[in-house]
């Protein structure tokens, strides 16, 4: 059996609705050879992912989904450590994460100004421990009644363009890229057709990023084809995954993209 992987998925210790037993039990009955947890700013589910990956025989690679901004974008970076990042980033991401909460009670203050009150003392605890993001704070405002599903959240509240809105993070994407290889990562640029165009990707490859997210959910075969020509071009890896979020995102499952295996060699070689 051909060996695959998917390397962007969520656990609950960031934006995802399952526990790290249920991906890798999903993961395991997908026949995935290799995964990895990629939360936003944070490496907290690892602990816990490292006896599970052992249990079921499933390769585990390092990464984390890092959050940074360009040109009023948000922009994130997906990175893959071989031998786990230093003390130096993860108080980076210690820094990161605490100001991500702090992004959505402004957001959440905010929004009781413009008349949806909302207590602000049941939101921190709702938040928990997480590294949150505005998912938490849609499922939040669902949970309380305040909307009556997560896509009026957005939509309503909590979009881009909303008053609300706050999305400004601490790290310039360049900044950010250069952090992350000097804490020992590979980089690549994750779901490149969000970015609004084609000219912001090519300022990320120039500033040297590692790879390109190419497999990915809403990549055409015709996309993928045309990324791969641009990894080639350029001299980048290439990396994929589902971005699954469990049931927060229910049209993107745990092996919906199969990364073939010889990527994942390619990004350990790169090491």
């Amino acid at each position: 059996m051909t060996k695959v992987a998917d390397l962007h998925i969520h656990s609950h210790f960031s934006d995802s609705t399952f526990s790290l037993e249920e991906i890798f039990s999903r993961a395991k009955s997908e026949h995935l050879s290799c995964i990895s947890i990629t939360d936003h700013d944070t490496l907290d589910a690892y602990p816990q992912a490292e006896e599970l990956a052992y249990k079921h025989n499933i390769e585990l690679l390092k990464g984390v989904e890092f959050s940074s901004h360009l040109e009023g974008e948000e922009i994130h970076i997906l990175a893959y450590f071989l031998n786990g990042a230093d003390s130096k980033f993860l108080d980076i991401l210690a820094q990161v994460k605490e100001e991500r909460r702090n992004r959505i009670m402004v957001m959440a203050e905010r929004l009781s100004e413009l008349g949806l009150i909302l207590d602000l003392d049941d939101l921190a605890r709702y938040l928990g421990q997480a590294s949150v993001s505005r998912m938490h704070l849609a499922h939040y405002l669902k949970d309380r009644k305040k909307v009556s599903d997560i896509k009026t959240a957005f939509s309503k509240y909590i979009g881009v363009d909303s008053p609300v809105y706050s999305g400004k993070f601490r790290y310039q994407t360049q900044e950010a890229i250069g952090l992350l290889q000097e804490s020992g990562a590979k980089t690549f640029l994750a779901h490149p057709l969000n970015l609004s165009s084609p000219a912001l990707v090519e300022k990320i490859i120039g500033w040297g990023i590692d790879g390109i997210e190419v497999f990915y959910p809403t990549h055409s075969s015709e996309v993928i084809n045309e990324l791969l020509n641009l990894t080639q071009r350029r001299h980048l890896l290439v990396s994929g995954g589902s971005d699954c979020h469990g049931l927060a995102k229910k049209y993107i499952g745990i092996g919906r993209v199969r990364l073939d295996y010889c990527y994942v060699e390619k990004v350990k070689n790169a090491f």
